[in-house]
């Protein structure tokens, strides 16, 4: 059996809900925090918001070069 990396079987633009799991699972107000202070940046196509999800990778290896 073949497995794929995580970034080849996830979408690259995800909705809140899969953005905050992709995250690890973070809480929806630390994630609206985030997005209102622009840390992570959207994309909206018509009225759906979406998250890059090479913005989410740089926001995990933010967090964890001030965890260092």
């Amino acid at each position: 059996m073949v497995v794929l990396p995580h970034h080849e079987t996830t979408p690259r633009l995800l909705k809140e809900p899969a953005a905050r799991t992709y995250l690890g699972g973070m809480s929806h107000a630390t994630f609206w925090g985030f997005r209102q202070s622009g840390v992570i940046p959207t994309l909206r196509v018509g009225r759906a918001i979406y998250f890059d999800r090479a913005d989410l990778d740089r926001l995990i290896d933010t967090i964890r070069e001030e965890m260092l």
